[in-house]
């Protein structure tokens, strides 16, 4: 593995490398959370306005839908904890 330095190409030290390989793993590890984030904020923003306000006024359908896309966020919560 090399580092630019002054505009060259250094080759980078044993602990640079060691330091670099160690952040790769911790970035691939934290996927799974950063994915569920997305996935939960995907599920928040599809429950429109709307949607409140038919379930608040007894509309089954939209209270089935709402209570659908809260298990599927309850089942995510624990990637991102």
């Amino acid at each position: 593995m090399q580092k630019s330095v002054n505009g060259k190409l250094v080759d980078l030290s044993a602990a640079e490398i060691a330091v670099r390989q160690a952040e790769e793993v911790a970035w691939a590890a934290g996927q799974a959370r950063r994915d569920a984030e997305a996935a939960i904020l995907a599920l928040e923003a599809s429950i429109s306005d709307r949607r409140q306000r038919e379930a608040v006024l007894g509309d089954a359908v939209a209270l089935a839908f709402i209570q659908d896309v809260e298990a599927q966020i309850a089942a995510l919560r624990p990637l991102v904890v």
